[in-house]
């Protein structure tokens, strides 16, 4: 080793490096602690877009009501002030800043369960008459008739023309 004068620092120089990059990540690592983390100070007066919340040491927010006399955004059944003294209240503005290039569209849902059948829709209007149908089948015959009542006499016809004489008759029994 005596020979080499790199030997020492070669060691101490990797010493060094890694005693940096262990104090860097500590100092992150302390940084993100929700117990050193602070709310940065804002000298933007409150608007009607303003939202107001409440930093917990725990690392928690959560949205409040704007305090009173102060202007900001209101939220159903949200408390008006922090729960808790040792909680950070803070504001900003959600108005602040260009608006950034939308996002890819994500990907499409699972079908959902069928819904309930309708009501129903109104009557239609009347549709065109169809085309005329084939000739049906001839009927049985059907059963005769009961006789009629006899028709009255009628009237009397013209004489008839004289007939033809007739033959002789035969010889009648001589009287008495």
């Amino acid at each position: 080793m005596q020979g080499n004068s790199l030997a020492g620092t070669a060691g101490t120089t990797r010493r060094s490096l890694l005693v940096a990059a262990a104090s860097v990540a500590g100092l992150v690592l302390v940084g993100m602690l929700p117990s050193t983390g602070r709310a940065q100070s804002s000298t933007t007066p409150p608007t009607t877009s303003t939202i107001w919340a409440c930093y917990t040491p725990s690392g928690s927010v959560y949205v409040i009501n704007p305090p009173a006399g102060q202007p900001g955004r209101t939220f159903s059944g949200a408390p008006t002030k922090c729960a808790s003294p040792a909680h950070l209240l803070f504001h900003f503005d959600d108005t602040n800043g260009a608006e950034g290039a939308g996002g890819v569209t994500g990907a499409t849902g699972a079908t959902g369960a069928p819904g309930a059948p309708g009501a129903p829709g109104a009557t239609g209007a009347t549709g065109d008459p169809g085309a005329t149908g084939t000739a049906g089948t001839p009927g049985a015959t059907g059963a005769t008739g009961t006789a009629g009542t006899p028709g009255a006499t009628g009237a009397t016809g013209p004489t008839g023309a004289t007939g033809d004489p007739g033959a002789t008759g035969t010889a009648g029994t001589p009287g008495a």
